[in-house]
């Protein structure tokens, strides 16, 4: 997981000071905001399993129907916070705010497809393992890549520069004119 999120961290740099241009403070742009996304999405994620506290597959008996535990009768903290994935999220959140740094109209760039890519894969790769391991269902998983990407996504969203008006004020027959232009 924090290898995959550090390797897409640094393609966000690649991609932001090769594949955009970008010089200056500019380049770390990329690598803060997906950061930020996957570190918003721990969070909330953390909050969220805290309170739902949704049992494990791999501990749940359905002979019984309840949880027992990964060791039989002795159900621990861990066997509790299944619900949403915390494995996948912070992952799809890099791909929502690759996303998000593609699309937006402020500063919309094409160059950051291939942290689209790299980050989606790895998280629909998560996504599959966590299940296959017994330790998410795929409520859990869907679940946890919807919110991580929704979390991204306005993460990138709330980083748009918005053009700065350029404001003229003059004098004219009939008396002042203001204008303004927008880039």
């Amino acid at each position: 997981l924090y290898g995959g999120m550090a390797g897409v961290v640094v393609l966000g740099a690649v991609s932001e000071r090769w594949g955009e241009g970008s010089r200056g403070l500019n380049v770390l742009r990329a690598p803060l905001i997906l950061g930020e996304s996957a570190l918003i999405a721990l969070g909330v994620v953390s909050l969220l399993k805290n309170v739902v506290g949704e049992c494990r597959p791999r501990a749940w008996d359905d002979t019984a129907g309840q949880c027992v535990g990964t060791t039989r009768g002795a159900v621990v903290r861990e066997d509790r916070v299944a619900f949403p994935s915390g494995h996948t999220a912070p992952l799809a959140a890099m791909a929502g705010a690759a996303l998000g740094m593609m699309v937006l109209p402020s500063r919309a760039r094409i160059g950051y497809w291939p942290v689209l890519v790299t980050a989606g894969a790895l998280a629909i790769t998560n996504f599959t393992l966590r299940v296959v391991a017994g330790a998410h269902s795929w409520v859990d998983t869907a679940t946890g890549f919807a919110l991580g990407a929704g979390l991204g996504f306005g993460t990138a969203a709330l980083h748009t520069v918005t053009p700065s008006p350029r404001w003229t004020v003059g004098a004219s027959p009939a008396g002042l004119t203001v204008a303004g232009t927008f880039d």
